[in-house]
């Protein structure tokens, strides 16, 4: 019993004895603990701003941020500022003593400094436990997907007599909690779209469904894209990638009862398995969920088992297409009778009649009476579910453009797959390597050319709006239309050259088997998609003698195309292949002619220095997506480039004077987390390239690119006036995020971070930034200036602003100087106070975005002194007004008082020092946002 409790007083006697020490170490060594305080807090801030990077990207996306992330961020954000006064408690108490004329140092603040450190520490070193979790997980999910109804061309719409009771019998459908399936039939271009795009929306209205997703079928239907298109519109995040997977998480979301959906499949051509995809094909009705299923067959709707929910959209009656045939031409420079006979020639076809009507707007008697001519005396031909009678008056209207640039553009649409977005870009690229524009030399005046045109097509309804500025779209019925045009077979034989005559084009988007040698030998452009991973290529050459353009993708695994298969494509101008895995074998090189290469997504099998056998001849090249880690130096060889796309993520090397032997280098596309950018300029041992390159670039005006500090020095030191010069930029600087793609690559956007100053160089882009992003900017306290406050750097530049004795950084409303921006984020710029005057707040009429983030000194986003202008402007009562601002997020502002404070007069005088401001509330009468 006595040894059990000297054992036991012996542990106790030596946990004490630790114990002692270890407080003792807080007294002795509390400065060691406060140091490895600091040292822990910097790895934290380190972690924080590379979390902190992500975020704002994703944000910058349209992401939402998750929840765990974002209350991360505020944990950490509040123990740096407990950390800072801690750190800045009277440094000079460690002399303090214990009591008045005692040598002795204070112990007691000496170990409750170093215990304080030390708890501290502990607490920052959980928290960068996190942040190490949280930077190796998403931090953002998409966001709510936004899907708001529109009709593509609304200033035509109509409500007609004949279809208010099918309108009203599908909406009574959607409401029986009995009916699980609605089908919508009707001729290809009769508005089936249209109509179930008004039902949803009205269905939105009267809120029977808590969610509405739309997701376009067509000819060729594929079930990893359908499953894409719906998982954003649900707030879905698949977990699995294989398709059965997918199915089983979006068959639970339709099922659990939570909320009311209605799904739309439009344009339905054959049998679509549901289940495959995830929808059910009972029970959804009980759930109040709907599936509408439209598709210009009939039996097709049968063979789904839609039942007796089934709705006819027919042809307009005689009187209502007379009544939208006139609104479209908006009255007629001819007879009456003339004109009803010409819109009897369209059949009573919506889609006919806004055709013909558009493109004979505005026009002569003669071109009245020749299109009515023309409309009797054409051939009828077949567009699969349209009438005979339809096919006359859309190939009219093609027939009618004027330009035949205009009509090329349209053919070159089919070659996309059938409801695609079609970005401009591309059809400026296409255009100018094919040579139909004219005399156009540069990429420049092409895409004015071709955005001239789209706009005609537009007019002429034979092209739509897309979801972004610069994208478009065809009508199914419309781009059927351009395959049969393309489709017809040549008569006459020696080269495809001639546009937009004796083209024939070959468009397949679910392509099952090869065709024979000779099948396509008269064809001159080809468009195929291969959604079979065990399709096999053929061995033999393909057969093309006419080829001009060859566009190819495979939908999943990247096949080896067989190194003599382009040996009979020897005319080939435009070679676009996706997803392919290849070699540039000599029947890629031998291709003479030979001006545009794509390569997106690719495997490129062995090296690239063959590539310098097309020098003669390419003008287009992009690797986009593709698995390329270091660019060849035989790059540089290309000397006709006028377009060069390295947004590739593996890129690390650009060798030393490949970009700069490009001189005709209009487009210059560099992933944005390209890091390999040398700094030393002019020595001749460094391998990589060095941004000042780009000053060899005369003609250069699209620029996508991502620099870092000492980059953006020698691009001002370097390349004067290379600013002004562009009229498309995407520059990142010190880019922290990961990367993620730009919403849209049209915008011009200027993201600076972790810098000292912004360098005033920049402000040469103002007349053309969309998105402005500034981030960690210690010292910058405004982002709009005057020229007088300008320094721009390097004698050249100062040289550009005395040569323009106009150049004024002062707004004029309706265009200048920030008049396109349209989203405005500043992040941790602790210098700031206020972020605009209200004589630049009111040249913002563009602004849709503005936020505002953990700025420490942020008092008020419209400063109420202005050094720069008239006290007058600045002290009027004018209200300032933001018509299209529709999302304002301002946080982490711990000194902001109000987003524009009134000013209170304290004498007489009117001047700026006898007013004081007053801030009762954020927001008052004084900045007005449009609602």
């Amino acid at each position: 019993m006595t040894n059990i409790m000297d054992s036991c007083v012996g542990k106790i006697l030596s946990f004490l004895a630790d114990g002692v020490i270890s407080q003792g170490a807080y007294v002795i060594q509390y400065k060691n603990q406060v140091q490895l305080l600091e040292q822990e807090n910097k790895r934290l801030g380190e972690k924080k701003d590379r979390i902190q990077g992500m975020v704002d990207t994703a944000t910058n996306n349209g992401k939402v941020i998750e929840t765990e992330v974002s209350s991360w961020l505020k944990e950490v954000e509040q123990m740096e500022g407990d950390i800072a006064n801690f750190l800045h408690q009277q440094e000079n108490r460690e002399s303090f003593t214990c009591f008045p004329g005692c040598m002795c140092p204070n112990l007691l603040w000496r170990h409750k400094r170093g215990r304080d450190a030390d708890d501290r520490k502990s607490e920052v070193s959980k928290l960068i436990s996190t942040g190490d979790r949280l930077e190796n997980s998403p931090v953002a999910r998409d966001a709510p997907f936004q899907w708001e109804l529109h009709f593509d061309s609304p200033h035509y719409y109509t409500t007609f007599p004949s279809r208010a009771s099918v309108f009203e019998e599908i909406m009574n459908a959607l409401k029986d909690s009995g009916v699980d399936m609605i089908g919508v039939h009707g001729p290809g271009g009769a508005g089936k779209t249209t109509m179930v795009k008004e039902v949803a929306n009205e269905a939105k209205i009267r809120g029977i469904f808590d969610k509405i997703v739309l997701a376009v079928v067509s000819k060729d239907p594929n079930t990893s894209k359908l499953q894409e298109d719906i998982e954003p519109q649900l707030e879905l995040k698949y977990e699995r990638t294989s398709e059965l997977g997918r199915a089983d998480e979006l068959r639970k979301a339709l099922l659990n009862g939570k909320r009311k959906i209605l799904v739309i499949l439009d344009d339905l051509w054959q049998v679509l398995d549901l289940k495959a995809i995830g929808i059910p094909i009972s029970g959804l009705g009980a759930k109040g969920c709907k599936i509408m299923l439209t598709s210009r067959k009939e039996e097709v709707l049968k063979w789904m088992n839609v039942g007796r929910s089934v709705f006819f959209i027919d042809y307009l009656k005689e009187q209502e297409a007379w009544e939208l045939f006139t609104k479209v031409t908006g009255g007629f420079g001819v007879d009456e009778l003339t004109a009803r006979k010409v819109c009897k020639k369209c059949a009573d076809l919506p889609i006919a009649i806004v055709a013909v009507g558009a493109a004979l707007k505005d026009e002569e008697v003669v071109e009245w009476q020749n299109a009515l001519h023309e409309l009797e005396k054409s051939p009828l031909k077949y567009i699969e579910g349209v009438e005979l009678v339809g096919y006359t008056p859309l190939k009219w209207s093609y027939d009618f453009l004027k330009d035949e640039g205009a009509k090329s553009c349209f053919l070159l649409c089919c070659l996309f797959p059938e409801d695609d977005e079609i970005s401009i870009d591309d059809l400026v690229r296409y255009s100018f390597a094919l040579g139909f524009l004219g005399r156009v030399d540069t990429l420049k005046d092409a895409r004015i050319k071709v955005q001239a045109m789209v706009n005609m097509l537009k007019r002429s309804c034979l092209l739509l709006n897309g979801k972004k500025k610069n994208d478009v779209k065809m009508h199914d019925v419309i781009h059927d239309l351009a395959i049969v045009i393309t489709g017809e077979k040549q008569t006459e034989h020696g080269g495809g050259r001639d546009w937009p005559g004796r083209q024939q084009f070959m468009v397949n988007h679910d392509i099952r088997e090869w065709p024979k040698n000779d099948a396509w030998k008269h064809h001159t452009a080809i468009s195929l998609r291969i959604n079979d991973d065990n399709f096999p290529f053929p061995c033999s050459v393909l057969d093309c003698p006419l080829l001009h353009t060859l566009v190819l993708e495979h939908g999943k695994s990247s096949p080896i195309i067989p190194n003599n298969f382009f040996q009979g494509t020897r005319d080939a101008i435009v070679l676009d292949l996706k997803s392919i895995s290849l070699e540039l074998s000599s029947s890629v090189l031998e291709l003479d002619h030979l001006r545009m290469l794509r390569l997106s997504n690719c495997i490129l099998l062995r090296d690239l220095t063959t590539i310098r056998n097309l020098k003669n001849h390419l003008e287009i090249l992009s690797f986009e997506k593709s698995k390329i880690k270091e660019l060849p130096q035989v790059i540089g060889e290309l000397t006709r480039l006028r377009s060069l796309n390295l947004k590739c993520k593996q890129l690390k090397v650009i060798p030393k004077g490949v970009i700069s032997n490009l001189i005709c280098l209009e487009e210059l596309y560099v992933t944005i987390n390209f890091q390999g950018w040398d700094t030393i300029v002019d020595v001749e041992e460094t391998s990589n390239a060095s941004i000042a390159e780009l000053k060899s670039l005369t003609q250069l005006t699209v620029l996508h690119v991502g620099i870092g500090t000492e980059s953006v020095k020698i691009i001002v030191q370097e390349c004067p006036g290379l600013f002004e010069k562009l009229t498309n930029f995407i520059i990142f600087i010190n880019f922290s995020g990961r990367l993620s793609s730009v919403r849209d690559e049209t915008l011009n956007v200027l993201s600076i971070e972790n810098i000292h100053h912004m360098d005033d160089a920049f402000y040469l882009l103002v007349d053309k930034v969309n998105e402005l992003k500034l981030r960690k900017i210690p010292h910058l306290k405004r982002v709009f200036k005057d020229r007088k406050d300008l320094s721009i750097h390097g004698q050249q530049n100062l040289r550009f602003l005395r040569d323009k004795p106009n150049l004024q950084f002062t707004p004029y409303y309706g265009g200048g100087y920030f008049s396109k921006l349209t989203l405005l984020t500043i992040s941790e710029c602790h210098s700031m106070k206020s972020l605009f005057s209200p004589f630049w707040a009111r040249a913002l009429q563009q602004l849709r975005s503005l936020r505002v983030h953990n700025c420490r000194e942020m008092e008020q986003i419209i400063g109420v002194v202005d050094h720069h202008h008239h006290e007058e402007e600045v002290l009027t009562d004018e209200a300032i007004i933001f018509s299209q601002l529709d999302s304002l997020e301002l946080r982490g502002l711990p000194q902001f008082r109000s987003f524009y404070p009134k000013m209170e007069k304290t004498t007489i005088e009117r001047n700026l020092s006898n007013y004081t401001t007053r801030a009762e509330y954020i927001f008052n009468e004084k900045a007005c946002i449009n609602s």
